[in-house]
């Protein structure tokens, strides 16, 4: 009932009684210490986050279990969805062109993400992030508002953040290419 008043001094009891326990029987799972430390960081997270929806007449120590088992197959599904990914994209490399690198084919990859926006979103895109000039600047060019082109820029990138979730491994491409065109400014 303390923790649902958003007492932190509750919370800290709770870790500190159970940090222990939860960590032994994740590790039991994960067989990686960092992957357990992750997990057991957002075990708590979720804790923290589900506070006022715990009925105080359960036991918070079988909670904690069950979220964290949980937790512990969700992980185990993303890694072998990646392995998928990875393993698909491998095929991809050998089958296109032997000679391309793992890094071409994520290259060639981020660029399908953005040939797949629309076609003014793209340019918006290309001109803000890829060519790095302003708002103002592709607004003139492109007759739009800077408004519009804030919009579009938006929308782009949610666009590409929901292609790139189709493959995971090109998360590092998006932040390096992202990176890059902040220096720009």
């Amino acid at each position: 009932m303390r923790l649902q008043s958003s007492d932190s001094k509750a919370f800290n009891i709770l870790y500190w009684k159970y940090h222990s326990t939860l960590y032994t029987n994740i590790y039991r799972l994960m067989k990686e210490e960092d992957v357990t430390q992750e997990i057991l960081q957002e075990l708590f997270i979720t804790l923290w986050e589900k506070r006022l929806t715990l009925n105080p007449d359960q036991a918070i120590l079988n909670w904690l279990f069950s979220v964290s088992y949980y937790k512990c197959l969700h992980y185990l599904q993303q890694v072998t969805k990646e392995k998928t990914v990875y393993a698909q994209l491998d095929h991809d490399a050998a089958t296109i062109e032997p000679a391309m690198t793992f890094k071409e084919i994520r290259l060639a990859q981020m660029e399908k993400a953005i040939e797949q926006l629309a076609p003014q979103r793209r340019k918006v895109f290309e001109m803000c992030k890829l060519q790095g000039k302003s708002y103002k600047a592709t607004a003139l060019e492109l007759n739009l508002s800077i408004h519009t082109v804030k919009e579009y820029l938006s929308l782009a990138l949610i666009n590409i953040k929901e292609y790139i979730k189709k493959y995971p491994d090109l998360r590092t491409v998006f932040f390096i290419l992202m990176q890059i065109s902040v220096l720009l400014f």
